[in-house]
């Protein structure tokens, strides 16, 4: 898989997990509890949601080098611009197995790439992507330790109706130990089945979204992305992620609310206000999924607790730049 780097707009969604190989019964497993199962399961398995109803939500997640995000009107708002060409959100604990879903809208613009994804430290991967070039569908795919695999095949996925600019979709990734799935609007539309343990990416086990500027990437992505006066946006409305349970069952959990709202995907003029520029963006890079954006602007990293989210104190409300987020400081997950 190609993603691009820097730190700039973000829009996307979901994934999953479910449980653990065995041969990795004895590793730390960060969860919604500090207990795990040998399983790799989660004995406090409760689900974790977030509606970005205000800047609370927005603080559970740190920005990887810098970027332009905000809760507004109940959205989750991801901004790419001129000087500000990708974004990339992590969720600041680790969770090995279970469904990560997100309800997201996609910019439109050929060039520019939306990406769900599953990470680990060993670079263990697990990928939705919306490729710019064309939004009829996404892709699917895989990596261990960063590389291909008889297990990565990339397959594009179909979007219900139309493109994913147009409208909001629920969409999702569930990892067990067996298999991985990826999922449109509650329908399984691909599973790749574990044949073999040294090949499975059974150690993605960080969130990370966003979106970049993929238009140096040989065509895959599309167009040379034109900015000017352009803002492009993506949008999440929520995330809902349901740890896998010590018994290998993932407990479904309720759905925020749908949001009614279709916000414009590209509009004239600056980001709002409250979003200040982040970070300028290193060179673009075909490296492995958007840890390629921190990566290539590694700063020390430090424990959640030495990194307090800024106040929920607006309607609107900025994610500043946080320090790049490594696997030692992922904290295990409180109760949510």
């Amino acid at each position: 898989m190609r993603i691009a780097t820097g730190i700039t707009v973000l829009a996307l969604l979901l994934g999953a997990v479910v449980a653990a190989p065995k041969r990795h019964k004895d590793k730390p497993t960060s969860t919604t509890s500090d207990a795990a199962s040998p399983t790799g399961g989660n004995v406090n398995c409760q689900p974790i949601t977030f509606g970005f109803d205000d800047a609370s939500d927005l603080a559970k997640f740190v920005v990887d080098g810098g970027g332009l995000a905000e809760v507004q009107d109940g959205l989750l708002g991801m901004y790419m611009a001129e000087g500000h060409t990708a974004t990339t959100l992590t969720y600041n604990h680790t969770i090995q197995y279970g469904r990560f879903s997100a309800r997201l809208k996609t910019p439109k613009t050929s060039g520019i790439v939306t990406a769900f994804t599953l990470h680990g430290p060993s670079h263990d991967e697990v990928d939705l992507e919306w490729v710019g070039r064309d939004l009829t569908a996404l892709d699917t795919t895989n990596f261990k330790k960063g590389k291909e695999t008889s297990m990565t095949k990339l397959q594009r996925v179909p979007v219900p109706e139309g493109e994913a600019w147009e409208q909001f979709w629920d969409y999702g990734i569930e990892l067990t130990p067996d298999a991985i799935r990826y999922i449109v609007n509650g329908k399984v539309e691909r599973t790749i089945k574990n044949t073999d343990d040294k090949i499975f990416p059974s150690e993605a086990d960080i969130l990370k979204f966003g979106i970049w500027d993929g238009s140096g990437t040989d065509g895959w992505a599309g167009d040379k992305v034109v900015y000017g006066n352009n803002v492009y946006r993506a949008y999440i409305d929520w995330i809902v992620i349901e740890p896998m349970c010590a018994d290998g069952t993932i407990p479904s959990a309720p759905r925020p609310p749908n949001t009614t709202a279709l916000p414009d995907p590209v509009a004239p003029g600056p980001p709002p206000a409250s979003a200040t520029p982040g970070i300028p963006p290193p060179p673009a890079a075909e490296s492995s999924s958007l840890v390629a954006a921190a990566a290539t602007n590694p700063v020390p990293a430090a424990p959640a607790t030495e990194n307090p989210p800024p106040a929920a104190s607006a309607a609107v409300a900025l994610i500043p730049t946080g320090p790049a987020l490594t696997s030692s400081a992922l904290a295990p997950v409180a109760s949510t």
